[in-house]
This record gives structure tokens, sequence and C-alpha cells, in this order.
């Protein structure tokens, strides 16, 4: 019974369709003319796009490698909102002389130029549009013309083109401005470490000239190259002999002005002298060499004269 009764209403539609079918094409004409009418009359709107990869650039030395492995969520955001912001946007109508080209077609070229200058800007601003491609680090900048007439299609690419290459040096331009700063703090603390450094090397030089101390000053520079360090050597040395050859002359000295029944008491005072030493070794042997002798000598006469007195 139901589908008898939705029968019977499709059946009474089908009947007023037909009653009216001239109303009915007449309007579906109307709808599709006045259609045909309204594009034909819009003006032509042409879109260029650049794709550009957004990436946290870092230097090729990290100094501080603490956060080295860092990820921030909120970078591409704000990256998409930088190519949309202003001084982008100034600087891309500035290059491209979008501002006289556009008050030129649009008939805003009366205005004065800070004003029409402004007033591209925002309408450059309302024919941009950033898309940025959902888990990755693309962002593709869309850009609509319409004017000027003929070079439409030329402009919205080379406005898309100069969007990303604008972009691109003012992102490189921020981080070169931060990595100068924190260069510059870290010649700046160098510098005073420098000044504490000097002020140190002073106190030792002033030190070292009161108590008449006999070292290489390194107050000029603060390296110490082959050449400093060979005089370094060569000045210690020169303090080790010169204190071996005063311990000498007050040895010397000591010995010059004694008794000669003494001078066999002070024998230990010549005992280290390496000099004298090499002196007395040949007397020394030649002195055991006849005690060892008188020894041998005195061991064997007792022998002989019995072996002789056995042969007679």
């Amino acid at each position: 019974m139901a589908e008898t009764q939705e029968a019977m209403h499709f059946l009474d539609y089908w009947r007023v369709i037909r009653a009216r079918k001239e109303i009915v094409i007449a309007v579906f004409l109307l709808v599709v003319l006045t259609g045909f009418l309204v594009t034909t009359a819009m003006p032509l709107v042409y879109m260029a796009s650049a794709l550009i990869q957004v990436k946290d650039e870092r230097p090729d030395v990290e100094v501080w490698n603490t956060e080295a492995n860092r990820y921030d969520p909120l970078y591409l955001r704000t990256q998409f909102e930088i190519i949309q912001s202003e001084p982008v946007l100034e600087e891309v109508v500035r290059r491209r002389e979008l501002d006289k080209k556009l008050a030129k077609a649009y008939g805003y070229d009366m205005l004065p130029p800070e004003k029409a200058f402004e007033r591209t800007v925002k309408l450059f601003s309302k024919s941009m549009r950033v898309q940025q491609y959902r888990d990755t680090n693309l962002i593709e900048i869309r850009v609509y013309l319409a004017e000027p007439k003929g070079t439409a299609p030329l402009e919205a690419a080379l406005a898309a083109n100069m969007v990303a290459q604008v972009f691109r040096e003012q992102n490189a331009a921020r981080n070169r401005r931060a990595s100068e700063g924190a260069l510059k703090a870290i010649e700046q603390q160098l510098e005073e470490r420098r000044q504490v450094v000097e002020a140190a090397a002073q106190k030792v030089e002033e030190i070292r000239q009161k108590y008449q101390i006999n070292v290489l000053s390194t107050r000029d520079q603060s390296d110490l190259t082959i050449e400093k360090m060979g005089l370094t050597r060569l000045e210690a040395e020169r303090i080790h002999r010169r204190m071996e050859m005063e311990d000498k002359r007050a040895t010397w000295e000591s010995i010059r002005d004694m008794p000669a029944d003494q001078v066999a008491g002070a024998a230990h005072l010549l005992i280290g002298d390496s000099a004298l030493t090499s002196l007395l070794e040949p007397i020394m042997i030649v002195f055991l060499a006849v005690v060892v002798g008188t020894i041998v000598i005195a061991l064997f006469l007792p022998l002989i004269s019995i072996i002789d007195q056995l042969g007679k």
C-alpha cells in the first residue's frame, strides 16, 4: 500500500513537470545563459605557484651542542606566517615595482606614492595564498593576478618566485645577525678575559722586577712559539750553569785558604767535582797498581826462597 502511494506521488510530480515543461525549460536556459554571460564578463585571473622547502638552518660547527637535536613544532608555522608578513610583501612590491604597474592598471596612480604603495601591498596580500603540505616541510606560495593586461601571467610567476627569494634572503639575514650578535658577545667576553690576563701578567712583571727574578716575560704575547720555548730553555740552562760555577768558585776559595795539612780533611768537598775526579782517576789507578803489585811480591817472595832451598 505504501509503495502504491509513493508511485502515485511520483506520477503526480511528473504530471506537473509535463504540464509546465515550457516554464522549466525556460528557467534552465535562463540560468545557463546568465552563468555564461557572468563568466564571460569576469576578468581572467592567472595563478602562479612556487614550492619551497623550509628547514631550520644550523651552523656547520656546533659551539654549544646542548640542544643540537631539539625539534621545534612551531617552527614551520612561524615561517608560514613570516612569508605572509608585511616586510616580505613590501620588499616584493618594491623589487617588482608592482605599485606602479597595479596602480596604473586599477586606476589609483593619482594617489601619493606612499598611499599607492600601501594600497598595492594590501592588494597583493589579498592576491597571495600560502599553503603548507601536511606532515612535510614544504610550503606552496600562490599568487593570483588579473592585471596588468597581457603580462598578468608573467607578473604572477615572477611575483611568486620573488616572494620565495625575499623570504630566503631575509631568513638568512636574520640568522646572520643572530650569529654576528653571538660572535660579538663572545669577542667581548674574550676581550674582558684578555684584560684580566694582561693585568695578572703586569703584576707578575712587577714582582719579577722587584725581586730581580731572571725569567723571560711573555706579557706581550700570550702564545709561546718555538723560538720563545727555545729561549726559555737556554735561559734555564744558563741559570743552572751559573749556579754550578758559583758553587765551584765557593769550593775553590774555601780550599785555597786552607793549610796543607787540612786539605786532606777537605777531600769530601772535592768528591762531587767531576773535573777533579777525571784528573785524579789515572793517579788512583797507578797507586792501586803499585799497592797490589807490592802485596803480590810480598806474598810470593817466601815461596820463591823455599823453592830455592828445596832445589839445593
